[in-house]
């Protein structure tokens, strides 16, 4: 009996620990980001700001040509993807604080199979959504 119970408790422990959620301190350092970019890449990937706003609000991406472009917007911006598709750790964890190192990794290799910037736009933020929710 002890050994089931310390089972569970085990298990949910392990699921605390690994399990990071979105907090409002992030969405907070992710809108302070994306501020200064925000209207023009809403322009740029003809997207609503509802639809903009709902990535984050929703916590989900939706394979959209505007929301792909939305997102290719703001990475390259950022810095956080290069023209050439490659995606830069360093900024990526200098700019988002809730983006750690093992995270990270996890969503550069999650971009591997992206033929383009677009592709790897959608397979970054699908990463990072999926990895906080």
């Amino acid at each position: 009996m002890f050994l089931l119970k310390f089972l569970v408790i085990l298990c949910v422990f392990a699921q605390t620990v690994l399990t990071k959620l979105f907090t409002d301190e992030d969405v907070h350092i992710w809108n302070n980001l994306i501020a200064p970019y925000y209207d023009d890449c809403l322009l740029e990937a003809n997207i609503s700001s509802e639809e903009a706003d709902a990535i984050i609000t929703e916590m989900h991406i939706s394979e959209t040509k505007e929301v792909g472009n939305y997102l290719k917007c703001l990475y390259l911006k950022l810095g956080m993807i290069k023209a050439n598709g490659e995606i830069d750790e360093k900024v990526i964890m200098d700019k988002a604080a809730y983006m750690t190192p093992e995270i990270t990794k996890k969503c550069k290799k999650a971009t591997d199979f992206g033929k383009d910037v677009f592709h790897k736009s959608l397979l970054l933020g699908d990463c990072v959504l999926k990895t906080f929710s």
